[in-house]
């Protein structure tokens, strides 16, 4: 699970039209088929993939 901390920051981000339609359109992506999110990090339990994932499902 992601840092509370960085989990609201991020998601602060989102705030950002340009931000919030982009996860306008990977929603729609995801809807009735798997999305598959990529990430380097070597920890992505605290990642912002994490975050994006979390979002994604609601």
């Amino acid at each position: 699970m992601a840092r509370p901390w960085s989990k609201v920051a991020w998601c602060s981000e989102l705030d950002d039209p340009e931000r919030a339609e982009g996860l306008a359109h990977l929603r729609e992506l995801a809807k009735g088929r798997t999305l598959t999110l990529l990430t380097a990090t070597k920890q992505p339990e605290i990642s912002e993939a994490a975050v994006l994932a979390d979002l994604l499902r609601g």
